[in-house]
């Protein structure tokens, strides 16, 4: 199971987590209910789960567009398991909903890098756009070593100037 991240509400609890190519949103389903009745709606850019005539016990707005033909769901254990694949594959989300709360750049990499489906490529392999984003997170963690708050702010400027779409 990879590292998740958790947004918790009265009206919309999930965790979620990514790999290169997918995301995969968990929530709790209510104690006693019958999982052949639950909806899972996925739209390119929207989800929604409920059960028929009730409020949705997730809708949610996604950040970036899905394949909604592709997507997979299962109940186990009380929990859904929703798996959206990513239109565009190795984009790292910094958040599920579009204007839901945020983790770092950094972050969404390393959750995508611990991805345990994906064979990484070495360094030689990576695009020079790769190499380059490899370069400034060296920067960054050397930074951070050394307690450098102008090397750790310019590398952090870098980070969040690159053509990622990684809002920070």
């Amino acid at each position: 199971f990879r590292k998740g991240y958790s947004t918790h509400s009265e009206d919309c609890p999930y965790e979620w987590h990514q790999g290169e190519e997918d995301i995969i949103v968990t929530t709790p389903l209510p104690v006693g209910r019958d999982p052949s009745k639950l909806e899972v709606v996925v739209q390119p850019e929207h989800l929604k789960v409920k059960f028929p005539g009730e409020r949705p016990l997730l809708d949610v707005p996604l950040r970036f567009p899905v394949k909604a033909g592709e997507t997979l769901w299962s109940v186990s254990g009380g929990q859904l398991e929703v798996t959206l694949v990513k239109r565009e594959k190795t984009k790292a989300w910094c958040s599920l909903a579009a204007k839901g709360p945020e983790i770092a750049p950094q972050s969404a990499f390393a959750q995508m890098i611990d991805d345990p489906g994906v064979q990484a490529p070495t360094f030689d392999e990576l695009s020079p756009q790769g190499k380059y984003l490899v370069g400034v997170m060296r920067e960054l963690e050397e930074a951070r070593a050394q307690n450098n708050q102008a090397a750790i702010q310019a590398a952090e400027h870098e980070l969040q100037g690159l053509s990622l779409s990684l809002p920070v």
